[in-house]
């Protein structure tokens, strides 16, 4: 788990260490929003920008328990919006590749 160290180390950390982010459920919204995208991205063939989306929702993912972690601000309900987004976008995704190429 080598690249998961550098990944965090080089992407992950300075960003969470950044003194303007200070909700993680507003990131947690956000890569709800970006996972949202996927849908109209992908009725409309654009996969570029779809694959954008997916990847930006899934930083996004990554980054708010990270913060959360960071900067103390754990919380029960911080943890639900937060597999209640994973699951969103997840159906969402399987909507837009349904949509995409129906079969």
């Amino acid at each position: 788990m080598v690249w998961a160290k550098t990944f965090d180390a080089y992407f992950i950390a300075p960003v969470a260490k950044n003194k303007f982010i200070t909700r993680p459920n507003v990131i947690t919204l956000l890569a709800v929003v970006f996972g949202l995208m996927v849908v109209p991205a992908l009725i409309y063939h654009n996969t570029w920008f779809a694959l954008i989306a997916m990847l930006l929702s899934g930083y996004c993912d990554v980054l708010d328990g990270f913060v959360a972690r960071e900067q103390n601000q754990q919380s029960d309900i911080g943890s639900f919006f937060d597999i209640l987004g994973d699951r969103i976008v997840e159906a969402s995704i399987i909507m837009g590749l349904f949509l995409y190429a129906p079969a």
